[in-house]
């Protein structure tokens, strides 16, 4: 399969493991998605960031802003500068 297919293999597993965590160990994980996204084509993209849900707490990479849907607002996005300032 493509890159892209295998990525969403990865990701499926990764929420298997976020639903055991939160259903058997009471335990609710932050995830890391870093700089998944350029693999993935815009409905897989919206699909993936999706399936986190409100109640989890993920934190997300990319590249470029205009990778990220637009389910992402300016108040829960932030600019690293090269200098490491944030905006």
């Amino acid at each position: 399969g493509s890159t892209g297919e295998a990525r969403l293999a990865s990701i499926m597993l990764k929420m298997a493991q976020v639903s055991f965590y939160t259903e058997v160990k009471n335990v609710r994980p932050i995830l890391l998605v870093d700089d998944i996204l350029p693999e993935l084509d815009t409905m897989n993209r919206e699909g993936v960031l999706s399936l986190f849900g409100d109640e989890n707490q993920v934190l997300v990479t990319a590249i470029k802003r205009e990778q990220l849907p637009e389910i992402f607002s300016c108040d829960r996005v932030f600019h690293i500068y090269e200098d490491g300032t944030l905006q």
